[in-house]
């Protein structure tokens, strides 16, 4: 039994060891990595990300001058200059030179301007969503090089968590190890996965130890919304400003079958002894030949708008059977994880049990241990396998919508 003295110095070293060691110990202590933390740090890091953001910039930029007129030119020029007689080369003594300063102007049509500024906001669409379908794979990636980093330190621990304190069984790990090189594996696959969520986050932040995971038993969004929204994924978003541009393409195509006009003023100075000129032209373009030049243009763009429409279908359909098959994966795999837990791992665990109980007990020999310990190896493995099978599925259908797109 403590005596008084002995209590109060055991609190005053407490104390001591919350105001100053424990505080210690904290700081040092390393942060934990979450799978989200890790998406949004490969968001703000991923180089392709930054480049496409560049080319949104850009886009936008040109889409302020679509609907402006053209640039004004400015005119000046020398007419009816004599190259011969007594006359040649003078600015001042024939009647018909002049010295001569205007501008001209071109005036598409305020239609045509309009088309041209849809067909320049169609682009900045097109690199927004690509942005957007860009996001979505970096996110979907850096979630399962996390996943794989989880997974791979999950199984090492769960086989490590097998060595037994007894040295019989200690050497039997040691055989099972050594026939199938599973510890080398564990620590390869460890690596790789390390090297994968580098590429990611960079270095310090892949170092950093893992946080619990998320439930990967649940879905952000069901998988009847999944599948009816296949238009919405991620890969697929550009497809519809795709098909803007293109139409808007067939809609400026077609514009060139009506005609704009320039305007063109200019003030020509002659000699003294002659009157100085305005002269004001117009000039209009002249489609005439439709059929051979603006149809040929318009049946042209039509086919790529065509040819955009199928890509697009083609690739909902494609991703229609692959969202149905990772749906599939991902409920099999989380039936099978259920299974181990709810009944395999325990059985494995008796099976162990009863083979050391009745070696120990004299009534066996070592091989039922040994094949029952194998066994417990291999079960653990294969549920290990099913639990990556099922976060990897998971983070497939995580990732496949943007985060405002939910039922």
């Amino acid at each position: 039994m403590f005596s008084f003295p002995s209590v109060l110095a055991r609190r005053w070293c407490v104390a001591f060891l919350l105001s100053f060691g424990f505080n210690v110990a904290f700081a040092e202590q390393p942060q934990l990595l979450g799978l989200n933390e890790a998406v949004r740090l490969a968001e703000t890091q991923a180089p392709q990300l930054a480049a496409q953001q560049s080319a949104i910039r850009a886009a936008q930029a040109e889409a302020i001058r679509a609907q402006e007129l053209p640039d004004p030119q400015l005119i000046v020029g020398i007419d009816n200059l004599p190259v011969n007689t007594a006359d040649q080369f003078s600015l001042t003594r024939d009647s018909m030179t002049m010295r001569k300063v205007g501008f001209a102007q071109a005036f598409p049509r305020k239609e045509k301007r309009r088309l041209r500024g849809e067909h320049a906001e169609a682009v900045v669409e097109t690199e927004s969503a690509r942005l957007t379908a860009q996001s979505l794979d970096v996110r979907r990636q850096t979630a399962q090089a996390w996943i794989d980093r989880y997974v791979a330190q999950r199984e090492r621990t769960l086989i490590e968590s097998l060595r037994p304190e007894l040295n019989l069984q200690a050497h039997t790990i040691e055989a099972v190890f050594s026939g199938g090189g599973g510890h080398a594996a564990d620590v390869l696959a460890a690596q790789s996965a390390q090297a994968a969520l580098t590429r990611w986050i960079g270095a310090e932040a892949a170092a950093r130890p893992l946080d619990e995971p998320p439930d990967f038993t649940t879905l952000s969004q069901s998988p009847a919304h999944l599948l009816d929204h296949v238009g919405h994924h991620g890969a697929l978003l550009p497809y519809a400003a795709m098909e803007t541009y293109a139409q808007t393409d067939i809609a400026l195509a077609r514009a060139e079958k009506t005609p704009d006009w320039n305007l063109e003023v200019a003030y020509a100075q002659r000699g003294p002894l002659y009157s100085n000129m305005l002269s004001v032209d117009v000039r209009i373009d002249l489609p005439l030949f439709a059929s051979q030049r603006q149809d040929p243009g318009i049946a042209a763009k039509q086919a790529e708008l065509e040819k955009i429409q199928a890509e697009r279908a083609d690739a909902e359909r494609m991703h229609r059977e692959d969202t149905g098959k990772t749906l599939a994966a991902w409920q099999a795999a989380d039936k099978r994880v259920r299974r181990y837990e709810s009944e395999l791992l325990t059985l494995t665990d008796q099976r162990v049990q009863v083979a050391l109980a009745a070696y120990g007990g004299g009534q066996g020999d070592i091989q039922p241990v040994l094949s029952a310990r194998t066994a417990e190896i291999e079960s653990r493995i294969a549920y290990v396998d099913q639990l990556r099978e099922r976060a990897r599925a998971w983070a497939e259908l995580r990732f496949l919508l943007p985060e405002g797109d939910a039922p």
